[in-house]
């Protein structure tokens, strides 16, 4: 779909890296908690990724560098600004088929600070009360995270991961935005962000082209630093692909895709 002419002196690749990696552990009166197993923490200290309660959290050594990736680190209706310090915890809600599980992750959009919370709720909720402690003892607010959510499901015949637009706020959830917000954390500097959307039919083909190729025009995409893609108004119900192309300051290019379910309103 996403197709722009580029130096093929270099062949460097960009990968959208997608939620994997998990154990669970079923607890007490929940139906299982995720923990990403590649992810290294101690229990010993107060502030590092293990289990607490009905999720993991916390920091964890640096990953190896390997391939440039591109990360989806967000996805959500509406983010409201909120306190840590005040005590109060994070309602996160979202609208997914009935019988679908969701998994929450939420990144740190700060440079250099390595935290993660995962956790996953069981079929049919469709919200999670996240406690703030650990986002007041660093120092987190709003604009330092990410959060994403995805649930399993079908794409025509093949199970795909699939992201349904979260909505957050502190004490009540603001109105509903008319567009998502998606937030991707590249790992090299790239040259020039492309966006494209299309509604897929229930067989998994295209349905009609919402978008195709629209350039962001932000002039500046280091690495390490999130970018923020508004997404079109998707006025019906159903499932979407987005594709999100790339052109690398260092050469090449390479297009990352995603998944993501629009329920009716």
């Amino acid at each position: 779909m996403w197709q722009r002419g580029v130096s093929t002196a270099a062949s460097a690749s960009l990968l959208l890296t997608l939620p994997t990696g998990y154990r669970t552990a079923s607890l007490p009166g929940l139906q299982a908690t995720a923990c990403d197993q590649r992810l290294t923490g101690s229990r010993n200290d107060p502030y590092g990724y293990h289990l607490r309660g009905d999720r993991c959290e916390g920091l964890f050594a640096r990953e190896v560098a390997g391939d440039v990736r591109l990360v989806l680190v967000s996805l959500t209706q509406s983010f409201a600004k909120f306190d840590a310090r005040s005590g109060e915890p994070l309602h996160i809600q979202w609208r997914a088929p009935a019988n679908a599980g969701v998994r929450l992750r939420s990144y740190s959009l700060r440079r250099k600070l390595y935290y993660r919370m995962d956790t996953a709720r069981r079929a049919g909720d469709a919200s999670y009360e996240w406690p703030t402690t650990l986002l007041r003892d660093l120092g987190l607010s709003r604009d330092d995270i990410g959060i994403i959510g995805w649930i399993t499901q079908p794409v025509g015949d093949t199970p795909r991961d699939v992201f349904v637009p979260l909505q957050v706020s502190q004490r009540t959830l603001p109105s509903e935005e008319p567009r998502v917000e998606a937030v991707i954390l590249p790992s090299a500097e790239l040259n020039e962000v492309f966006l494209s959307v299309a509604r897929l039919r229930p067989d998994g083909g295209i349905a009609a082209q919402v978008e195709r190729d629209r350039p962001l025009h932000l002039g500046f995409y280091p690495a390490d630093r999130g970018i923020r893609v508004a997404l079109p108004s998707l006025t019906m119900p159903g499932m979407y692909l987005v594709e999100i192309g790339a052109t690398l300051r260092m050469g090449g290019s390479s297009t990352a895709r995603f998944w993501l379910y629009h329920a009716d309103e």
